[in-house]
């Protein structure tokens, strides 16, 4: 009877170590494959990590080449928009001292019309009158290049300045699809402090659309 005791005590033993053993072997299963899946995440957010920071450098880069465009744009249309209108101002100048011109040869020609051809101020006015055409006519000359010139400057003005607006927009475009690619980065180191897969494929959601809107900056099709 004390035998049949000893060995139901002995199995006893046996089953809870082997138990022990059991839970054992699966605890390290479990810790093994949590390790492997963490790893396996870590591995993910990292090449992740990599390719949004060389992104996000390639991003500051192209805003920094058209920021810089943008502000050569608009200076450059800043420039021609001053000289146009400084052109245009000498432009009516010399149109208001041609007017001064006609009036005054206008007038020569009243005081003169009923004198005979033999009184000298008659040929005195002959020779005002060809003064004031040769005034009126390099005026006429000048003036009609002053006006050419000034329609050029206006065109370089509005195709400048809607190259600086166009280059402007995409500087904005840039400049959202970064702030959303940052905010990907954070979404991929919460993924590594929560270890939590899901958060890196919502990271990785939001770095697609940091991307797109990053291409529309580039291309504009909005």
């Amino acid at each position: 009877m004390s035998d049949l005791k000893t060995e139901d005590f002995a199995r006893a033993v046996e089953d809870m170590l082997a138990r022990k053993d059991a839970r054992e072997a699966q605890d390290k299963a479990e810790d093994k494959a949590k390790a492997q899946r963490k790893e396996k995440l870590t591995s993910r957010v990292s090449i992740a990590a990599i390719c949004l920071t060389m992104l996000m450098s390639f991003l500051n880069f192209a805003r920094t080449e058209r920021g810089n465009a943008q502000a050569a744009a608009t200076s450059a249309a800043a420039k021609a928009k001053s000289d146009s209108d400084s052109d245009w101002a000498y432009y009516q100048t010399r149109m208001a001292e041609r007017s001064g011109y006609v009036l005054a040869d206008d007038a020569l020609r009243r005081d003169t019309v009923d004198l005979p051809d033999s009184d000298p101020r008659v040929g005195l006015a002959a020779a005002h009158h060809a003064d004031y055409a040769a005034r009126i006519g390099a005026i006429d000359r000048t003036n009609r290049q002053l006006f050419f010139v000034v329609q050029d400057l206006e065109r370089q003005w509005v195709r400048l300045s809607r190259t600086a607006e166009d280059i402007g927009r995409k500087v904005a475009w840039y400049d959202m699809g970064t702030r959303v690619l940052t905010l990907a980065v954070v979404l991929l180191s919460v993924t590594l402090l929560a270890n939590r897969a899901y958060l890196f494929w919502i990271g990785i959601s939001v770095a697609l659309v940091g991307a797109a809107i990053a291409v529309n900056g580039y291309f504009l099709f909005v």
